[in-house]
């Protein structure tokens, strides 16, 4: 006869946690954070850079502009990025063609990230966006140059890699 399983049940609210809640079993918790692996911190840190690449792009469709304040994009949302272990600011290139994400870590030993979210082409009234990731080669907290745009297509700055749009 085999004992019982017990299961543990997470408690609910109705609001979505903050990243900030130290008691929340988010997994972008406060609390977590500083334990987990450089890995986990990284990917969290890709994950804010594809979501403030697409709220930058969503801002554009509604505004038909892009901005550089982060409080203006993220207007709405109940929280906005906060980390013990990186910095999340936007930069605007051009409030019609391009805005930068820029994620610097605050810690040694992790890879920082940029992003950009950026006008391919006008189509009648609508324009296209796209947004590209790109990670660090080596870790670094040195804030990240804006990647450049030619030809319609985005590239990242000199020591950072373009991560697979899948990822994010």
């Amino acid at each position: 006869h085999l004992p019982q399983r017990q299961h543990r049940h997470l408690p609910t609210t109705a609001a979505s946690p903050s990243p900030t809640t130290a008691a929340s079993p988010s997994p972008t918790s406060t609390a977590r954070s500083d334990n987990a692996p450089i890995r986990v911190k990284q990917a969290r840190a890709r994950n804010y850079t594809g979501i403030l690449n697409r709220v930058s792009q969503a801002y554009f469709v509604e505004n038909e502009r892009f901005t550089g304040d982060i409080d203006q994009v993220l207007k709405g949302f109940r929280s906005k990025p906060n980390s013990p272990n990186y910095d999340f600011s936007l930069a605007l290139i051009d409030e019609k063609k391009a805005v930068q994400t820029i994620v610097v870590a605050k810690l040694e030993g992790l890879k920082s990230y940029t992003g950009l979210a950026y006008v391919t082409s006008l189509k009648s009234n609508s324009a296209d966006t796209k947004a590209i990731i790109c990670e660090s080669d080596r870790p670094t907290q040195d804030k990240p140059a804006a990647p450049e745009l030619v030809n319609d297509e985005a590239k990242c700055p000199s020591g950072y890699t373009q991560i697979n749009s899948r990822r994010y």
